[in-house]
C-alpha cells in the first residue's frame, strides 16, 4: 500500500469511487466547461488522450475510525508511504498526509494526548477528488485551481463513483510537462498539414546523414521537388482541394521511399527527399524515377480528377559538402527541370550554378535600372500599305546596361515578369511613349499613334485603366493615338475579366491590338465579344508566307476573319519585297518589319518618312469599299 513512484501494486481489492465528488465533509471538484485549460495542457497539442490513470497508485484506505498512533505506525514502518485515502465504505471523506501527521505527532507528548484518538479528528476533511478518466490537461487545470501546493499535496481517484487510489500533484505536473514539451516539439518540427518533417527537422536529418556518410565514405542525395501546375488547382477547385492535394502527394512520396529516408515538406507545395548511405549516384536517380512515377496516375478529392507532375532537382554530397548550398543547389535544378517543361528531374551541374549567379546579378542591377535612367524605348516605324504612308511606331524597350550594353528585351523582360518588375518598368514605358507620342503631335504629326505592349501582369492590375487615365491626361496625348498591344494568350487568361478591363479602356478611347494573333487559342466568339480594334499577324507565320502552304494558309485566314470583324491587321517581321507584296495583295491593312524600318531611339526616328512606296494598286488597295474597309476601328 506504498505510494511509490513507478509501482502500480495490485489494485484488484481496492474500492472504487465517484467522479469528481467526496460525500460528507469532502469537497466535491466540478469541471466547468468555462475553465480554461489552455494554460497547461493544450487540447490541439495532444494526439491522443492521456487520462489520470497514467498516474493512477493504489493505496489501501482506512477507516475514519483508526486511531492516530495506528497511522503513525504505518508511516514509521514504510517511509515510501506519502499519503493514506480514509473511506467510509467505498466513499472517499478524506485523506491523511504523512508530511503534517509527522509534523503534529513527531513529539512522544502529542502521541500521548492523540494517540488514541480516531484519525478522522486530524485528516483533510476537502480532500480533491477527481475521475481517474479525466484526460490530464482537464486534471491539471483542477488541481492547480484548487490551491494544493504541487510538490507535497497527493489527491483522490475514483472510477465509476468508488475509490480507485491517490495522485501525486508532482507526478501530474511532471508528466503534464513531458507531454507539452513533446508536443511542443512535435510543432516545432512537423509539418501542420502533411503530419511529415518540416525544415528544422529535415535540416537536423541532413546534417546527421552528412557526418555519417563522412564517416562510412558514402553519398547522399537532396531531392526538393515542386508540383507543376498547383497554382491552377488551387485557383480552379479552391485551397481545401489544394490540402487535400498535398496530403495525398506526401503520402505517395512516403510509400515509394526506403527505411531510412526522409520525405519533408517545406512550405507550399514544395516537398524535399533525404536519401542517405547511397553508393552510387544511380541509385539517387532510380528513386527520382519513382517518385515521377508516383505522381503519375490521378488524384480523387471531392469528386474531382487531379492530375499533378512533379519537377525535381537532386544535389548530392559531397560533391557539395554545405547543407545550405546543397538546397540551393537543388533548387537550382528543380528550376531547371520546370524551365524545361516539368515532369523530370535534372542533376544540379556547376553551369547552373553560374547561370544562377548571372540571373541573381542581372535581376539586382534590373532593379535599379529604372532609378538610373537605364532603360531606353526604341521605335519601329508601322504603314499604311494601301497608301505607303507612315501612320504610327511600335515602342520597343531596350536596357543600357553599364557592362553588357545594349540589351534585347529577350535578355532582360522574361526576369522582369518572373520578379514582379515588369509592372513598374511596363509603367514606365507606357509614360514614356505617351510623352513622346505628343511631343510628335507638337511637331506636327497629329496622326501618328504609338503601340506599347502591355504584359498579364500589368493588364490584370486592379485599376489599370485608371492609372492610363492619369498618364494620358498628365502627358497630353489624345487617347486615339495610343495602342495598347497585349498577347492573345495574356486577353485569354480571364476571359471574364478581360471583356471588363478592355471595356474600361474602350471607354476611354484607347485602342486595343491582339498582338502575336495565331499562336494561342482564342475563338471566333471572344473575338466578337472583345473590344479590341486590330489583330496582329505574328512574325512566325511571315517568314515563310511566301514559300510555306500551312503559313500562308494561317495567314490568309486570319486577314479574311479580321476583315469580317471590321478589324485592323497589321502583319509584324516583314523583311521582304516579296511578304510585303503577298499580304497587301491579300488585304492586310499595315505592316512593320526591318524592310520598312528598324527600331530606332526617338531622335532618329523619321517622322518625315516619305511615302517609301508607290500606293499599292492591288484590288483591295484601290478598291477598298469592296468588302471591309481598311480603316481604324474607334475602340
Amino acid at each position: 500500500m506504498t505510494l511509490n513512484h513507478g509501482d502500480t501494486g495490485d489494485t484488484e481489492n481496492l474500492p472504487r469511487l465517484p467522479a469528481v465528488l467526496a460525500p460528507g465533509s469532502a469537497r466535491r471538484v466540478a469541471c466547468p466547461e468555462s475553465i480554461s485549460f489552455m494554460k497547461i495542457y493544450p487540447p490541439e497539442l495532444s494526439n491522443e488522450l492521456v487520462t489520470g490513470t497514467t498516474l493512477l497508485r493504489p493505496v489501501a484506505p482506512l477507516a475514519p475510525s483508526v486511531t492516530v498512533e495506528e497511522v503513525m505506525r504505518l508511516f514509521t514502518d514504510n517511509r515510501e508511504l506519502a499519503a493514506i485515502p480514509i473511506t467510509e465504505g467505498r466513499q472517499p471523506v478524506g485523506i491523511i498526509d504523512r508530511r503534517r501527521m509527522i509534523e503534529q505527532f513527531a513529539q512522544p507528548y502529542s502521541r500521548d494526548l492523540f494517540g488514541r484518538r480516531p484519525v478522522a479528528s486530524f485528516m483533510d476533511p476537502k480532500p480533491l477528488i477527481v475521475d481517474v478518466h479525466l484526460d490530464l490537461g482537464r486534471l491539471s487545470q483542477i488541481y492547480l485551481d484548487s490551491g494544493k501546493t504541487v510538490q507535497y499535496e497527493y489527491f483522490i481517484f475514483t472510477d465509476g463513483g468508488e475509490y480507485a487510489g491517490l495522485g501525486s500533484g508532482h507526478e501530474l505536473m511532471r508528466i503534464t510537462t513531458e507531454r507539452v514539451q513533446e508536443k511542443l516539439y512535435d510543432l516545432a518540427h512537423t509539418d501542420a498539414l502533411t503530419r511529415l518533417p518540416n525544415r528544422l527537422l529535415f535540416l537536423d536529418r541532413l546534417r546527421q546523414a552528412m557526418s555519417h556518410a563522412e564517416r562510412a565514405e558514402r553519398l547522399v542525395a537532396v531531392l526538393l521537388l515542386d508540383l507543376d501546375r498547383f497554382k491552377t488547382v488551387n485557383d480552379t477547385l479552391g485551397h481545401s482541394i489544394g490540402d487535400e492535394l498535398l496530403i495525398e502527394v506526401a503520402g505517395r512520396l512516403q510509400e515509394c521511399m526506403r527505411d531510412g529516408d526522409t520525405v519533408a515538406r517545406l512550405g507550399g507545395d514544395e516537398f524535399t527527399v533525404l536519401i542517405p548511405e547511397l553508393r552510387q549516384i544511380t541509385d539517387a536517380e532510380t528513386i527520382a524515377h519513382k517518385v515521377i512515377s508516383a505522381l503519375q496516375h490521378p488524384f480523387l478529392l471531392n469528386g474531382h480528377e487531379v492530375f499533378v507532375t512533379p519537377s525535381v532537382g537532386i544535389a548530392i554530397y559531397p560533391f557539395t559538402d554545405n547543407i545550405e548550398e546543397l538546397l540551393v543547389n537543388a533548387d537550382t535544378a528543380m528550376y531547371r527541370a520546370k524551365e524545361q517543361g516539368g515532369n523530370q528531374y535534372r542533376f544540379y551541374t556547376y553551369r547552373m550554378h553560374t547561370a544562377s549567379i548571372q540571373k541573381l546579378t542581372l535581376e539586382s542591377s534590373l532593379r535599379r535600372a529604372i532609378d538610373r535612367d537605364e532603360l531606353r524605348l526604341h521605335y519601329q516605324p508601322q504603314v499604311e500599305l494601301a497608301a505607303g504612308r507612315l501612320i504610327g511606331a511600335e515602342a520597343l524597350i531596350r536596357w543600357q546596361h553599364p557592362e553588357r550594353g545594349l540589351l534585347g528585351p529577350a535578355e532582360f523582360i522574361p526576369l522582369a515578369e518572373e520578379t514582379g518588375l515588369i509592372v513598374a518598368i511596363g509603367e514606365w514605358a507606357l509614360r514614356q511613349a505617351c510623352a513622346q507620342a505628343r511631343q510628335w503631335q507638337q511637331a506636327g504629326r497629329n496622326d501618328l499613334r504609338v503601340a506599347v505592349n502591355l504584359s498579364a501582369r500589368q493588364f490584370y492590375q486592379k485599376d489599370f485603366a485608371n492609372m492610363v487615365k492619369s498618364i494620358l491626361l498628365h502627358s497630353g496625348l489624345a487617347p486615339n493615338l495610343l495602342d495598347l498591344e497585349l498577347t492573345e494568350s495574356t486577353l485569354m487568361q480571364n476571359t471574364a475579366g478581360t471583356v471588363g478591363a478592355l471595356n474600361e479602356l474602350h471607354e476611354l478611347g484607347v485602342h486595343v491590338t491582339m498582338d502575336d494573333f495565331g499562336t494561342g487559342y482564342s475563338s471566333l466568339s471572344y473575338l466578337k465579344r472583345f473590344p479590341i480594334g486590330c489583330v496582329k499577324i505574328d512574325r512566325s507565320f511571315v517568314t515563310d508566307i511566301t514559300t510555306d502552304p500551312n503559313d500562308a494558309a494561317i495567314a490568309n485566314a486570319i486577314i479574311a476573319m479580321a476583315r469580317s470583324l471590321d478589324l485592323r491587321v497589321v502583319a509584324e517581321g516583314v523583311e521582304t519585297e516579296a511578304q510585303l507584296r503577298y499580304l497587301c495583295e491579300h488585304g492586310c491593312h499595315e505592316a512593320q518589319g526591318y524592310l520598312i524600318g528598324r527600331p530606332v531611339p526617338a531622335e532618329t526616328f523619321p517622322l518625315d518618312l516619305p511615302m517609301w512606296t508607290a500606293p499599292c494598286q492591288c484590288a483591295h488597295c484601290r478598291h477598298p469599299d469592296d468588302g471591309a474597309v481598311a480603316k481604324p476601328s474607334s475602340g
